[in-house]
């Protein structure tokens, strides 16, 4: 079971003190006798937040504030001096609240000697800060007396952030003294972090003068949302000012969250009033995001009320998932109403989380029921895990009494998966008694959930897996692990890599994962790299990324590009942004002249389009110039909507299309209806006036219906006009009949005047592939590159 990360880091911040402790012992937090035998620690009944919340945690330390003596104070430093504790910045705050002068400056010598240079920091910061509130010239005296030049200036702008709750104004005019200008940027900037709460109008100032860039915002998000608590109409005021665009928008959002938590009411009409759009936006983001916490059931409606579609799906599984702990099926009926397919599935996921809690069952029930295949197979497995960690029995009494289908050997296959976290040996018992179809797949399944926490399991396990597709992509899992911790570091490593499909394939990971974190570095990645496939895909997937926040500047991107680049760059973008606001989209397709770039939009707005109106996507690929964004885009229109109506989509592709485009689109389109009625399917090819792509669906039948019934593929073989895939056809078609009969399959061959020997090599072939005969969906999909239908 993967461990809550969160819990952990808490309990290395706050429960790992019990480590060191003689024994347990209750204790009153209304009594104030201590017992220096027994150390305990009085903590609130209330989980504490992480560090992160600075808000949350506030609370916790006035709840959880308790008195300690110098002895115990000395028992925990004691411990960590051994390494047998590794407390919080916050802990440690606690542990030195209230100490007097002479006790701190006794702690101070003991704290020095720490050997762990991390543990020693934080401590020093800690004892320093409380220190200063009651004897800053000791407590500064002490800072500048630490040998560590790094040690030495976290540990002044220590003293200068616990002296500034006391005394602000001078506490800054010290800091101003500092000859050094980082280490006087670096000292203010803390001070203004100390006294964002009491003083945010001079924080403000202090941020906006010495910071810049993502810490300039994050430390305005921080003081804004204090101000606006206090004093909405000043924090304005202030903004107002504020000449950085990005910071500006941050602010605004926190000021507006700020705002929210005390009269949302007011924040909201104050919101409605903004005329800049951005402004808009930024404001109710911070609002809903806010009423989210406070109230989901009034963010819901704030949220369903919006006309803006962007605003909307950026704010709607956050939402989503905070009614869902109030009303799962209120939840789930906001769920369904987003149009996005991405964004849906997203906020589905969360609420699923949620009632997986209370009731799996019915939480499994409805995953089941999801329609897109994707999505549904991601939320049975996060459906299923949510269950393992809150009632393993019962989930795995539910799964095997199940009755045996594909579904349940899905489902089984993520249960093992979830055990192979915690238990791979008996992860692997469990895979040796599944069926032998099934056991590839779960091996794989396995390797890939444990891979990244114990590499030597899947190690272990990839040594089980014959060669194949499946022992591939098991290498491709376990060598994927390096790209998420630190993708730049991932770079360095591909660059050793021979040039394979292995390493290109994790260039595309790799230059994917660092489009989600630096855009800018992944578009510098990617002009490094020489012209092909691997720059092609990757450029892809970058500026798809890019399009889903910013589709204008991805655009602007790809129009940049060499014209025979253009196209596939334009669908890329068109695709994304068409995904997330079809009408903007649609709109921007207007606007494009003719050209590579308009041919490359019509093809990603089609795409995006086909999912949920096959109909209005195909107009726009009838009207996509003749040529390869064309076919590109009639396979994937056809395929979505053969999937739910393929006689109609079969017939737009014969009646609407031209050359290859048509080709294409028929043939995808008979794929995609083999697997429902290939009965159907095939009369209906057979009523296409002959014709190359008459000849080309043909063969896809005939190739479907080789491994279960020969005979029939055989009947297609006369109508076919072209002789090479007359002769392709033969081939196939005899070794499949070769494998149930090949008295039969050699009499079919000799009347069709195949020469001896040729005979001799397909029975051979036949006959050398093994007695098992393949079921047909199966060779079929692996033949056609059928994978993402199945």
């Amino acid at each position: 079971m993967r461990p809550n990360w969160t819990v952990v880091f808490l309990a290395l911040c706050i429960g790992t003190i019990a480590g060191f402790l003689l024994g347990k012992r209750s204790v009153d937090p209304a009594k104030t006798q201590t017992q220096t035998s027994n150390l305990t620690l009085v903590v609130s009944n209330q989980l504490p937040y992480t560090s992160t919340n600075k808000n949350a945690l506030s609370n916790f330390v006035e709840v959880s504030s308790f008195t300690r003596s110098p002895k115990e104070i000395e028992s925990i430093i004691s411990a960590a001096e051994r390494g047998q504790w590794d407390g919080c910045i916050h802990v440690w705050t606690e542990i030195f609240r209230n100490i007097d002068d002479s006790t701190a400056a006794e702690l101070f010598k003991k704290v020095e000697m720490i050997s762990d240079k991390h543990m020693r920091n934080i401590a020093l910061q800690a004892l320093l800060e409380q220190w200063a509130k009651k004897d800053f010239p000791s407590a500064l005296a002490a800072a500048n007396s630490l040998t560590d030049n790094n040690e030495r200036e976290l540990a002044v702008s220590a003293v200068l952030a616990g002296y500034a709750e006391k005394d602000p104004t001078q506490a800054i005019a010290f800091a101003l003294q500092i000859e050094n200008k980082r280490k006087r940027t670096e000292a203010l900037v803390e001070i203004a972090r100390k006294i964002a709460d009491s003083h945010p109008a001079l924080a403000f100032d202090l941020i906006s003068t010495n910071s810049r860039g993502h810490h300039l915002q994050f430390l305005l998000e921080e003081v804004c949302f204090a101000w606006a608590k206090k004093d909405p109409q000043a924090a304005l005021l202030a903004l107002n000012k504020l000449g950085n665009a990005d910071a500006r928008k941050v602010a605004l959002s926190a000021l507006a969250s700020g705002w929210a938590e005390v009269n949302p009411e007011a924040a909201i009409a104050w919101a409605s009033s903004l005329n800049s759009l951005r402004d808009w936006r930024s404001a109710m983001e911070g609002i809903i995001q806010q009423l989210t916490k406070k109230d989901p059931f009034r963010a819901a409606t704030l949220l369903q009320s919006m006309s803006d579609h962007t605003l909307f799906l950026d704010l709607a599984p956050q939402v989503v998932e905070a009614l869902a702990e109030k009303d799962i099926h209120q939840a789930l009926q906001l769920a369904e109403s987003i149009k996005s397919d991405s964004t849906r599935f997203l906020a589905l996921k969360r609420v699923l989380e949620q009632w997986a809690e209370s009731d799996p069952r019915a939480a499994i029930e409805y995953a089941i029921k999801v329609n897109n295949r994707r999505h549904r197979e991601i939320l049975i497995a996060s459906t299923l895990e949510k269950w393992y960690e809150y009632n393993t029995g019962e989930m795995e009494t539910y799964l095997y009494g199940l009755p045996e289908s594909p579904l349940r050997a899905e489902m089984v296959k993520e249960f093992i998966g979830l055990v192979a976290q915690e238990n791979p040996q008996k992860a692997l018992s469990m895979i040796n008694l599944l069926p032998e179809s099934q056991r590839i797949e779960a091996l794989r399944k396995a390797i890939s959930e444990i891979s990244e926490n114990a590499l030597e399991n899947s190690l272990e396990l990839l040594q089980i897996l014959p060669p194949g597709k499946a022992r591939e992509e098991a290498i491709a899992t376990i060598a994927s692990k390096l790209v998420w911790n630190d993708p730049v570091a991932a770079l360095k490593l591909l660059t050793n890599l021979p040039d394979n499909n292995l390493r290109q394939n994790l260039l595309h990971l790799t230059i994917r994962e660092l489009a989600n974190q630096d855009i800018t570095m992944a578009l510098t990645t990617l002009n490094n790299l020489p012209p092909g496939e691997t720059r092609s895909t990757a450029q892809r997937e970058v500026l798809e990324i890019w399009a889903e926040y910013d589709p204008a500047s991805a655009l602007a991107y790809a129009q940049s590009l060499p014209s025979d680049e253009q196209a596939i760059a334009a669908s890329a973008v068109a695709r994304a942004w068409a995904s997330s606001s079809p009408s903007e989209a649609k709109a921007k397709l207007h606007e494009l002249p003719n050209g590579p770039l308009r041919t490359g939009f019509m093809e990603g707005v089609s795409i995006a389009l086909a999912e949920n109106s096959p109909q209005d996507a195909a107009q726009i690929v009838s009207a996509i110039p003749p040529g390869p964004a064309q076919e590109r885009a009639a396979r994937a229109v056809t395929r979505e909507w053969a999937l739910t109506d393929p006689l109609n989509a079969a017939n737009w592709a014969s009646t609407s299309l031209t050359g290859n485009a048509r080709t294409e689109a028929i043939t995808t389109a008979i794929q995609v209806w083999l697997a429902e009625d290939s009965d159907a399917a095939a009369a209906w090819v057979r009523q296409l006036p002959l014709s190359p792509e008459r000849d080309q669906a043909a063969a896809v039948v005939a190739q479907y219906q080789a491994w279960e019934r020969p005979e029939e593929a055989a009947k297609w073989i006369p109508e076919i006009s072209d002789t090479q895939l007359q002769s392709r056809l033969i081939e196939i078609i005899g070794q499949a009949w070769a494998r149930s009969n090949p008295q039969a399959a050699e009499q079919w061959l000799t009347q069709m005047n195949i020469p001896q020997d040729q005979r001799d090599k397909i029975l051979k072939a036949a006959s050398s592939s093994g007695s098992t005969i393949p079921t047909p969906w199966n060779l079929f999909r692996r033949k056609l590159n059928l994978f993402d239908l199945w």
